[in-house]
């Protein structure tokens, strides 16, 4: 069945359970990742364990594309103000992060910034949520 043509009271529960197994791929492929380049043999395989935790990645915009197609007007304008808004809030926080560098805190890796962009969209939603039901 076309992600279109679920019915848009189960799309909740559909991208939920997709989203879940798309990041349970994502964290088994960073947990496996080490020990597969450590034992992969050739450069042609070590270039393939290096780059699958991106694999997943890719999977979570389809994943999202997905649930978008599902989804009715409203829910489409809501979605895309709460991606806005969080992604705007993690990019400004990003920035300011490279001069609390100057200021003395650590580097941090570019790997670090999906997770930020998507636990500062799951705040974001969390937040929205709870003031419409006030």
């Amino acid at each position: 069945m076309a992600a279109a043509e679920v019915p848009v009271k189960h799309a909740p529960r559909i991208y939920l359970i997709e989203f879940t197994l798309v990041t349970a791929l994502y964290v088994g492929a960073v947990l496996v990742r080490p020990w597969l380049v450590a034992h992969a043999g050739s450069e042609p395989l070590v270039f393939v364990a290096k780059v699958l935790p991106g694999v997943p990645v890719w999977l979570m915009l389809l994943v999202a594309r997905r649930q978008y197609a599902r989804i009715d007007e409203y829910a489409r304008k809501r979605l895309l103000e709460t991606i806005t808004i969080s992604f705007g809030i993690a990019s400004c926080a990003m920035v300011t992060y490279i001069f609390l560098i100057d200021a003395g805190l650590p580097k941090l890796s570019i790997a670090w910034a999906w997770p930020a962009l998507g636990a500062v969209w799951l705040l974001t939603a969390g937040i929205r949520g709870i003031v419409d039901r006030g």
